[in-house]
């Protein structure tokens, strides 16, 4: 079972049940932990000039934490950041979400 924290950092109506909803079936039956922010464009872009060295906006980030399993057995995988400024149609922030859960199990694109 995943625990999921959601921080919603915008004035967007979120659906958090189809966050967790993603979260779950992107993790299967792993014992983890995630965490998932929505975020205004200004804020995204300085997430992106601190972790990727890029001054500009992006859609998705993400990051695994350096806690790695913790005594009591859960995964502490790391945090998902997703701009508002890409959820402009349905699906678009189950397709991030997932997408960041995609490389926080390691998967990665070019």
């Amino acid at each position: 079972m995943v625990t999921l924290d959601i921080f919603n950092k915008t004035k967007l109506k979120i659906d958090y049940g189809l966050v967790e909803e993603v979260v779950q079936k992107a993790m299967g039956e792993m014992n983890a932990e995630v965490s998932v922010s929505i975020v205004g464009a200004p804020e995204m872009k300085k997430l992106h000039k601190k972790y990727m060295e890029t001054y500009e906006v992006t859609d998705v980030l993400s990051w695994p934490t350096e806690e790695g399993v913790g005594p009591d057995g859960v995964i502490h995988l790391g945090d998902i950041v997703v701009c508002e400024e890409y959820l402009k149609k349905p699906g678009d922030l189950e397709f991030l979400v997932n997408h960041g859960c995609q490389h926080l199990l390691g998967r990665h694109h070019e």
